[in-house]
């Protein structure tokens, strides 16, 4: 009965959205739920076509892709939601979110971009320290610790690893600082701009 549900619920979907575009006609791209219902609808035309297709597609080992479609069913529920009023305090809170979204796209690329600057300046200065060290035996059982700074993408992945994520920051700073203590300037830097900077920022 689910399947029939879902079902009915799309081709209400299909008839409202056509008789919108009959009377807005252009002015229909103007309203975002208006999009967000042209979203539903050809992801709904994807998920039957794929269904349609799925011993074709399973022989062609796009099984992934049929799963996918399924999101459609989920973004069909947001918009189910938008209707009562019951799920007023639920709507509200998917639109703050929404809304939020341009902030959390340009924070995050501020965050990156930091990041990089760091990494940058983290290559050129630690990483000759990293190789001095782990030559002298240290991080024998840590294979990635050499080259945790080796280039400007292992310097950003150890920096997101380390001071974003709070991943044993110390295994790698920690050492390298006691014995090179003017490097402490980058590791302890890149902590409190990302850290306690971009992260409470954002």
């Amino acid at each position: 009965w689910a399947s029939i549900l879902m079902d009915v619920c799309y081709l209400c979907f299909v008839v409202e959205l056509g008789l919108r575009i009959i009377v807005e006609q252009r002015m229909i791209l103007k309203s975002r739920w208006n999009i967000m219902d042209i979203i539903i609808v050809v992801m709904g035309f994807i998920e039957y076509l794929l269904h349609w297709c799925g011993s074709g597609l399973t022989k062609l080992g796009l099984v992934r892709v049929v799963r996918l479609s399924h999101l459609g069913r989920l973004i069909r529920l947001a918009r189910v939601l938008r209707h009562y009023t019951v799920f007023k305090e639920l709507r509200r809170l998917i639109q703050m979110l929404g809304s939020c979204f341009k902030t959390l796209f340009w924070s995050f690329f501020l965050l990156v971009l930091v990041m990089t600057i760091w990494a940058v300046i983290a290559v050129e200065i630690v990483n000759p320290k990293i190789q001095e060290l782990a030559a002298a035996g240290y991080w024998e059982g840590c294979d990635r610790c050499s080259l945790s700074f080796s280039s400007t993408f292992d310097a950003n992945l150890t920096f997101f690893q380390t001071v974003v994520a709070g991943d044993r920051w110390g295994e790698i700073a920690v050492p390298v600082i006691v014995a090179y203590p003017e490097t402490a300037f980058v590791f302890i830097g890149s902590l409190m701009t990302l850290a306690f900077g971009g992260l409470n920022l954002i």
